[in-house]
């Protein structure tokens, strides 16, 4: 029996590619917690855009739940889900490794509006703040994702995770 390996990340494309090939290559199940919420959410009517938050929580809370009791999977979870009422308590017992991101820079003087330049530096704030965040409350963390080859990720996750 596998323990699960969750990836979190704040690019859902990065994360995705490489949960699938993971998983591929462990002979795991792949499951994407996102995914699983989307789809309980438009099941009940599709009123995902209306659902009241306390309702949201609580379905969360309960595929999240129901997924890290499997085993043998290798999980995906977007950062803004895992981050959400204190969902981060349900991943002490997995292979937590966070795939960071780096800040493009943006020459925000270039940007003529201000309101613009002031929330792209706001931005840029908050995705630095996340990246440390979730740097810190990981097993592991995969570096600079977003500027590596797919399976170059899955090649330093195996390592991390000694298979």
């Amino acid at each position: 029996m596998k323990k699960n390996i969750v990836i979190v990340s704040l690019n859902d494309f990065i994360m995705k590619e490489v949960c699938l090939l993971l998983a591929k290559k462990l002979n795991m199940n792949f499951v994407d917690i996102d995914t699983l919420i989307e789809k309980e959410l438009l099941a009940n009517k599709g009123e995902s855009l209306n659902i009241a938050n306390d309702y949201l929580s609580s379905l969360e809370r309960r595929i999240i739940q129901k997924v890290v009791g499997q085993t043998n999977s290798v999980l995906s979870i977007s950062a803004e889900t895992y981050l959400a009422n204190n969902h981060i308590d349900y991943f002490h017992e997995t292979n937590l490794i966070y795939l960071q991101t780096t800040v493009h820079s943006i020459d925000v003087n270039l940007i003529k509006n201000k309101a613009e330049r002031t929330r792209i530096e706001q931005n840029t704030t908050l995705h630095e703040n996340l990246n440390e965040f979730l740097m810190n409350s990981s097993n592991s963390v995969v570096e600079n994702a977003d500027v590596k080859d797919i399976k170059e990720i899955v090649k330093e996750i195996e390592q991390l995770i000694n298979v």
